[in-house]
């Protein structure tokens, strides 16, 4: 779904549900949902079959570095460094609707440039199922 004009992109993350914090320094949230798909086709019956297997997604959030200042930055380095997992919410749409779901910090690329701001992603692969409200 994309974002609506006049709408901006609001990711959060905390290490309880009920302690969501927003990454202030954020400039973009890709979610990535996929389900494995497996062909069952009996050749006699000259049609392909498939049955849904189990159902995936990533979480990408691209942000500013900031992790002295952004509070939520700093919750997902400490998660990642122990081995906890991140709740986190997308909403495309200020707040008014939102993803939400549950992962583990799969990898964090930092981009140090000598001349722009630096950059950090946040890569979740999820844990549980993925809701939308």
């Amino acid at each position: 779904m994309p974002a609506l004009p006049g709408y901006k992109t609001i990711a959060k993350v905390g290490l309880t549900a009920a302690t969501l914090v927003a990454i202030g320094q954020a400039k973009s949230a890709d979610l990535s949902c996929s389900a494995g798909i497996y062909d069952i086709t009996v050749f006699q019956l000259n049609w392909k079959q498939i049955i849904v297997g189990i159902n995936d997604y990533k979480l990408k959030v691209m942000a500013n570095f900031d992790l002295a200042a952004d509070a939520a930055q700093s919750t997902l380095l400490t998660a990642y460094l122990q081995g906890n997992p991140i709740f986190w919410s997308v909403s495309p749409n200020n707040g008014v609707n939102a993803f939400t779901g549950q992962g583990y910090l799969a990898s964090m690329p930092m981009k140090f440039p000598v001349n722009n701001v630096s950059d950090i992603e946040f890569d979740l692969d999820s844990n549980g199922a993925l809701a939308y409200a």
